[in-house]
This record gives structure tokens, sequence and C-alpha cells, in this order.
């Protein structure tokens, strides 16, 4: 056996050892966190009763989740003003379990995660200002894609 076989045999093994543990020890990334795919916001100011706002639509593929996010930033003397949501999707049918004709009063905040029956769907936001006569609406309506 010549001097080069003896180094690389005393020093092979060692060095896949070595090489293959960096790979098990360092962090694996998490294919569980959700990653933002698409989104689309509306937002009212000074916007006056019965105006109605959609957002774009937005693809919800399958395995993937819907976002909702509505605030309602009208103050108390802005007087009575809320903002009704429904969650629709391009085909004309609403997510009925929680989101048909959702009211959001003054101060409140709306925000879910959907998935069921939502997948593999263009969905939209349909948001109406409902205002008492001298009062308008002040918010904002998010629809997000998350998969």
């Amino acid at each position: 056996m010549t001097l080069s076989q003896k180094v690389i045999k005393k020093w092979l093994l060692p060095f896949v050892l070595c090489f293959s543990m960096i790979f098990a020890i360092s962090p694996q990334s998490e294919v569980s966190a959700a990653s933002l795919r698409d989104k689309s916001r509306i937002i009212f100011d000074g916007t006056p009763d019965g105006k109605v706002y959609t957002t774009r639509a937005v693809w919800v593929p399958h395995g993937a989740q819907v976002g909702v996010y509505v605030q309602n930033n009208n103050s108390w003397w802005d007087g009575t003003a809320n903002l009704k949501v429904s969650l629709l999707n391009t085909e004309g049918s609403s997510w009925t379990h929680r989101l048909a004709d959702t009211t959001i009063s003054r101060g409140e905040i709306l925000s879910q995660r959907l998935s069921n029956n939502i997948r593999g769907k263009y969905w939209y936001l349909h948001v109406t200002c409902d205002a008492n006569p001298g009062a308008d609406c002040d918010g904002t309506a998010t629809i997000s894609s998350w998969y």
C-alpha cells in the first residue's frame, strides 16, 4: 500500500462522518408555516351610507386558507356607522358559516383565517357602509390567500 492510499484510508472515514453530522445537526426549515400568496384591500374614508366596495378576487388553492381582516375605525362622535361584510366566491355563493352579512360595529376588528370549503376558488369581500343619517364609514377590509 502506498503512502497516499494510507492517508486516504486513515482520513476518509472521519471526514465523511464529520460532514454527514453537519447536515444531521443543522436545523431544518419548517414546511408547516403558511406564507402569504395574494391579498386585496379596500379603504373606507368618510364613505357615505349605502356605498358598497368589493375587493379584488384572490385565488385560494387546494390546501390553502383565506384570511379576512376588517377594522371599523369610526369614533363615538361620528354617529352609528357599521361595516357589513360578506365573503363571496366568484361562483356567487357566500361562506355562510360566519361571514354572510356580518356586522362590524365601530371600534371592532374581525380577523380570521378560514379553511373549510373555500379551497380551489376565487374569493372576495363585499363590504357595505351602513350608517345613520349624518354619519359616514371609516375603516379597512382585507382579504388574503395563505398557503
